[in-house]
């Protein structure tokens, strides 16, 4: 993934993350993991380009340099892991206590 692009989903990543904590939407923890995941996988090929002069045109070419960043692996594996158990943990606040109270009732 080109380094712009990779950045742009970690901050997509970020806004939605912080969105489903405080609105507590079951379907912005689900984006959340999606994207935590994938990045979690891309993080491992980070590319951007280099121009280098080209001596027989006279002009510079872009080459693409491939770097890795097992770091950022972690970190999307921890957004990954809050998504899923804040994400559940919400699902089982809002519908878990229903059933419950449901339950209970007959008594």
């Amino acid at each position: 993934m080109i380094l712009e692009l990779f950045v742009f989903f970690e901050i997509v990543t970020l806004v939605v993350f912080f969105m489903a904590f405080f609105t507590k939407q079951e379907i912005l923890w689900g984006i959340t993991a999606v994207l935590a995941g994938a990045l979690m996988f891309s993080s491992y090929d980070i590319q951007y380009y280099v121009y280098v002069l080209n001596a027989t045109l006279m002009a510079y070419e872009p080459i693409m340099k491939t770097f890795n960043y097992p770091y950022l692996m972690g970190i999307n594996a921890l957004f990954f892991v809050l998504a899923l158990v804040l994400g559940f943990f919400d699902i089982f606040e809002k519908y878990g206590v229903a059933i419950k109270a449901k339950f209970n009732k007959g008594r």
